[in-house]
């Protein structure tokens, strides 16, 4: 028996934000930025913004240490 396939409302989205640096975390300048950004373009597309996901201070260099 084949299974039916769902498709996913593709107006529900989310976020990832990401700042590689402790400094930049701190100052929130890249976040708050790139929240803006996110912010308006969800708005301007009509999509609705589920949740957002932020990596503050954590470089990809490495990724066995990144939670």
């Amino acid at each position: 028996m084949r299974r039916k396939r769902t498709v996913a409302d593709p107006s529900l989205v989310v976020a990832y934000r990401r700042v590689s640096t402790d400094e930049q975390a701190v100052s929130g300048a890249g976040l708050e930025a790139q929240y803006a950004t996110i912010a308006s373009e969800v708005e301007r597309r009509g999509w609705t913004l589920l949740e957002t996901f932020t990596d503050a201070g954590i470089s990809g260099k490495s990724m066995n240490n990144r939670p």
